[in-house]
C-alpha cells in the first residue's frame, strides 16, 4: 500500500497535465477508500491527522469505543480527545513524528463522550508528501487496570495517611505494650515511636482520666473483647484532650489473640460543642420556665385589669337588680292590701324571682374572670351565638350604660349565621372577645357602631368584630399584638390584644387585623369547627317522678335550710334540717335517709369530710353538694370524690328537682 501511494505521488510529480492529475487524485481516493474498508473490516482503531493536528478521518469502531459520533470528531483537533494531564506529552510526541524522530510507543489517555478515560498505545506513520500522519491505536485499558490492581499495597503508608492515631500493642497481660504507632499518633500526642516503644498505653492517662473507664478497658482486654469508649487522654506536653478510642483484638492462625489494634481521635471540639449545647439547652429550658411564669403573670395581670373594668359594670347591674327585689319585698311586707290582691302579689313575686335570677347570672359572669388560670383545663363544646351573646352582656355596661353617661351612643349590629360548635375554653374566648369589644369602645370616644358577624368559611368558624373608630396606622398594626404595647398611655396595660392572640393560638385558630386611620378597625378570628354526633342532654331530660324521699339537709345558713326544706316538702318529700354537720353525722347513724344535700364551707366540718364519713358508713347513699363555690369548683376540677353531683348556689327549684331525679335514677354500683 505504501509503494502504491509512493508511485502515485511520483506519477503526480512528473505529469502535470489536468487529465493525468485528475486520474491520480481519483486513484488516491479509491486507494484510500480500499484502505479504510480494510481497516474497518479488521476492527482496527485507525485515524489520519493532518500536520495541523486535525483529524481528517477516523474508523467507526474507534468512534464507537469512545462513544463519539464521527461527525463530532472529524475536522476537529486530535488534542481535544486527549486527557488534560497527557496533552503536553502528546504535543511533544506529535512534533517528534512530524520531524521523523518518533518514539516507538506513545501511551495516552483518551476521553470518552461520558468523560470516562480509556488507555491507548498509539503507533504512527508519517507521509510528508501528503502531509498526513496515520495512527494505528491499541486499547490497553484492561492491561492498565490489571497492572494497578496487582500493585502490592503498603500498609504502613496507608496507616500514616489516616488522621486518627493508631497503635498496635502486644496482648500480654492487662496492660498493652506498644509495638507500633502511625504518624497520626505522633501528630495527636507529640510522642515519637522511640519514646513509646514498649510502653503501656496508660502513659496517655493523667489526672483527669477516669479510673473506672480504665478499669473497663482492662476488663475488655482481659476478656479479649472489642471495646470502645470516650476518655480524657494527655499529650507529651501534659495538655489534655478528649478522645474516642477503640481496642480490637487480632487473632493469629492458632486462634489466639496476639495483638490489639487501637484507634483514637481527638473529639475535644465535639465534646465542647456538646457541652455548650447542653448548657444552652439548660439555659433555654430555664428561660422557657421563666417565660411560662411571666406568661401566667401577664395573663393574671390582664385578667385583673379586665376584672377591674367588669367590676364597675357588674356592680352597676347588680345594684339595679337589687332595687326591684328590695322595693317589691318592702311593698309586700309593708302594704297589706298588696298581699290581699293575689294577682298583684304574684306579679311582685315573679319580678323578685326574675331579678334574683338575673343577679345570680351577673355573679356568674364575674366568676369567669376571677377563676385561676389552668392550661390543662378541659375544653367543652361551645356555640358561637351563645358565646357572642354572653360577651355582649359582659361588656354591656361599657358600650351602653357608661357610653350613655358620657353622652355618646354606641350601636351594636349583629349578623350571626348558623355554624357548627367549636371545642374550646368558654371563659378564655369570652375574655378575648371582650378585650376586642372594649378596644373598639375606646377607639370611638364620640360614639359609633360595633358590628359583629359570624359565619362559616369552609371548616373555620369566623367571627368579625368591626368598629367605626379612629383606626390604626400601619406601624401600630404591626406592634399591637406585642405585649405591653399600648396607644392609651397610662390608661392601658398593653396586654389586651397580646392576650387575645395567645388565647386564639391556644385554640389552634388565626387572627387577622385590618385597620384604616379615620375609618375603623376590623378584627377577624378564625376558629376550627368541631364536628360531632353527640347530642346535648339538658338536666331536665333526667327529670321523672320519684317517690317520697327522706332527705337530710346540712347547711350553716338557716334561711337556705328553710327555703330548701319548704320546697322539698312541697314536692311530697320529708326534709330534716341540720345547721351543725356533727349532729347530722350522728343522726344518720341512727335514722334512715334516702338522700343527703350538704353545703361545703361549714364551721367545724367541711362538706367534703361529711360526705367522706357518710360514704364510709353508707357507700350507696346519694350526696348532692349545694355550694356557692360550685362554678369555681367545676372550672378548676375540684370536685370531691364522695359527692355524686355538684350544684352552685343559688339553684332554681327546677334545677334542684332535675338534679335529685338524676341522682336517684342513676344505676347503683354492683357489689
Amino acid at each position: 500500500m505504501k509503494n502504491q501511494n509512493t508511485a502515485s505521488s511520483e506519477n503526480c510529480s512528473t505529469d502535470h497535465s489536468p487529465a493525468r492529475s485528475s486520474r491520480s487524485k481519483s486513484n488516491i481516493q479509491i486507494l484510500q477508500t480500499e484502505q479504510n474498508a480494510f481497516l474497518q473490516l479488521s476492527g482496527a482503531f485507525f485515524c489520519s491527522i493532518d500536520f495541523e493536528g486535525n483529524i481528517l478521518s477516523i474508523s467507526q469502531n474507534w468512534c464507537e469505543r469512545l462513544g463519539h459520533k464521527k461527525e463530532d470528531i472529524e475536522k476537529h483537533s486530535f488534542l481535544k480527545q486527549v486527557h488534560s494531564d497527557d496533552r503536553d506529552r502528546w504535543q511533544k510526541e506529535f512534533q517528534k513524528r512530524l520531524t521523523g524522530n518518533p518514539t516507538k510507543n506513545c501511551i495516552l489517555r483518551l476521553l470518552c463522550h461520558d468523560q470516562s478515560v480509556l488507555w491507548f498505545n498509539l503507533k504512527s506513520l508519517t507521509d510528508p508528501k501528503s502531509h498526513l500522519l496515520y495512527i494505528l491505536a491499541t486499547d490497553i485499558t484492561q492491561e492498565k487496570q490489571a497492572q494497578s490492581l496487582s500493585t502490592k499495597p503498603d500498609p504502613q503508608l496507608a496507616l500514616d495517611h489516616l488522621r486518627e492515631g493508631v497503635f498496635i500493642s502486644s496482648a500480654q497481660g492487662n496492660l498493652l505494650h506498644i509495638l507500633y504507632i502511625n504518624s497520626g499518633f505522633d501528630r495527636l500526642t507529640g510522642y515519637s515511636f522511640n519514646e513509646v516503644k514498649g510502653q503501656p498505653y496508660t502513659l496517655l492517662a493523667g489526672d483527669k482520666t477516669d479510673s473506672e473507664t480504665l478499669d473497663r478497658i482492662a476488663s475488655a482486654i482481659q476478656k479479649k473483647e472489642h471495646f470502645s469508649t470516650e476518655v480524657c487522654l494527655y499529650r507529651k506536653d501534659h495538655s489534655s484532650f478528649w478522645s474516642h478510642i477503640s481496642f480490637t483484638p487480632v487473632w493469629n492462625a492458632q486462634g489466639q489473640v496476639s495483638q490489639f489494634i487501637s484507634v483514637f481521635e481527638d473529639i475535644s471540639e465535639r465534646k465542647l460543642t456538646i457541652e455548650a449545647l447542653r448548657e444552652n439547652n439548660q439555659s433555654l429550658n430555664e428561660a422557657l420556665e421563666a417565660l411560662k411564669e411571666i406568661k401566667k403573670d401577664v395573663i393574671q395581670r390582664e385578667r385583673l385589669h379586665a376584672l377591674g373594668q367588669m367590676a364597675s359594670g357588674i356592680a352597676h347591674d347588680f345594684n339595679n337588680l337589687l332595687a326591684p327585689i328590695l322595693g317589691f319585698s318592702e311593698l309586700l311586707i309593708g302594704t297589706p292590701q298588696c298581699l290581699s290582691n293575689s294577682d298583684k302579689a304574684l306579679n311582685y313575686l315573679n319580678k323578685i324571682k326574675d331579678s334574683a335570677q338575673n343577679a345570680a347570672a351577673v355573679v356568674g359572669r364575674l366568676r369567669e374572670f376571677y377563676r385561676a388560670e389552668n392550661e390543662d383545663e378541659k375544653t367543652t363544646l361551645l356555640e358561637l351565638p351563645q358565646l357572642i351573646e354572653d360577651t355582649l352582656r359582659l361588656t354591656e355596661y361599657h358600650w351602653h350604660n357608661q357610653a350613655e353617661a358620657r353622652g355618646v351612643t354606641i350601636r351594636i349590629s349583629k349578623d350571626i349565621q348558623p355554624s357548627p360548635p367549636i371545642l374550646g375554653n368558654g371563659a378564655d374566648l369570652k375574655q378575648a372577645l371582650s378585650n376586642i369589644i372594649l378596644n373598639g369602645v375606646d377607639a370611638m370616644p364620640d360614639g359609633g357602631e360595633i358590628t359583629i358577624r359570624s359565619f362559616l368559611n369552609g371548616s373555620w368558624n369566623c367571627i368579625e368584630i368591626s368598629d367605626s373608630g379612629v383606626g390604626m396606622i400601619e406601624k401600630t398594626q404591626e406592634l399591637c399584638m406585642e405585649p405591653f404595647f399600648t396607644t392609651k398611655g397610662t390608661a392601658g396595660t398593653g396586654l389586651g390584644l397580646s392576650v387575645v392572640f395567645g388565647i386564639i393560638q391556644r385554640h389552634k385558630g388565626r387572627i387577622e387585623i385590618n385597620s384604616t386611620p379615620g375609618k375603623g378597625t376590623k378584627i377577624t378570628i378564625n376558629l376550627p369547627s368541631h364536628q360531632t354526633n353527640e347530642e346535648k342532654i339538658s338536666p331536665s331530660s333526667f327529670a321523672s317522678e320519684i317517690d317520697s324521699l327522706r332527705v337530710m339537709i346540712v347547711d350553716d345558713e338557716v334561711l337556705l335550710l328553710e327555703v330548701v326544706s319548704e320546697y322539698l316538702m312541697s314536692q311530697g318529700h320529708q326534709a330534716k334540717q341540720f345547721a351543725d354537720p356533727h349532729k347530722a353525722l350522728e343522726d344518720i347513724y341512727k335514722n334512715p335517709y334516702d338522700l343527703v344535700i350538704t353545703d361545703r364551707a361549714m364551721p367545724g366540718m367541711t362538706g367534703d369530710h361529711l360526705a367522706k364519713s357518710i360514704k364510709e358508713y353508707l357507700p350507696e347513699m346519694p350526696i348532692i353538694m349545694l355550694t356557692g363555690f360550685g362554678d369555681i369548683m367545676k372550672q378548676t376540677g375540684d370536685i370531691p370524690r364522695n359527692v355524686d353531683y355538684l350544684l352552685s348556689k343559688p339553684a332554681s327549684f327546677q334545677l334542684l328537682k332535675d338534679t335529685i331525679s338524676k341522682v336517684m335514677n342513676q344505676p347503683k354500683a354492683v357489689p
